[in-house]
This record gives structure tokens, sequence and C-alpha cells, in this order.
């Protein structure tokens, strides 16, 4: 995979920040530009991710935009070969918890 395929496979989750409020866009974009960094570095290097951004990222988004968040998952998921990747396995706990502390 290359670094122009995972560009493409994170345009709807950029596209999502867009509908977002104008306050809130340069937070969320940031924590989505990490995250992406970091699923591209395991993706495209295949260096291991750093956990902790991704996670502190992750986090940021489960409060600020946790349908992004659950959009990430599968954007990760689909840039990643294997979902036993670390990218994919932080922001799935992350959405996870989200859901189980909202009763979903």
């Amino acid at each position: 995979m290359s670094a122009e395929d995972v560009a493409k496979l994170f345009e709807s989750v950029y596209a999502q920040i867009k509908q977002k409020p104008a306050e809130q866009q340069a937070s969320i974009r940031g924590a989505v530009d990490i995250i992406k960094a970091e699923a591209q570095k395991e993706a495209v290097k295949g260096e291991k991710p750093n956990e902790l951004m991704v996670e502190m990222s992750s986090q940021a988004l489960a409060t600020s935009a946790p349908d992004i968040l659950t959009d990430m998952a599968d954007v990760a998921l689909a840039t990643l070969a294997s979902p036993a990747n670390g990218v994919v396995t932080i922001i799935r706990k992350i959405a996870e918890k989200i859901k189980a502390s909202r009763g979903s």
C-alpha cells in the first residue's frame, strides 16, 4: 500500500470534518492527522505505530467527534492488512468503550 492509497482512504473522514462546527475542525483534523500518520507508518513502512499518540488522538475524537472515531476504525481496518495491527486495535478499544458508556 502506498502513501497515496492511505490518503485516498482517509478522504471520507476529512469530508466529515468539514461538516463539524468551524471551531472544532482544527482539533478534530489534528487528531485525525496523527492517526493517519501512524496508520500510514504501519501500512506503508511496516513500522510499529506510536500507540500512545494513537490512543490520545482517539480519545480526543471520542469526546469531540465520536462518529468520526467510529469511521476511523473502518478506514484503519481497510488501510492495514492485519486486523491485529496496532492502530486498528487501539481505535476499536476506544470506540467500544464509548459505545458501552452510552449504552449502545
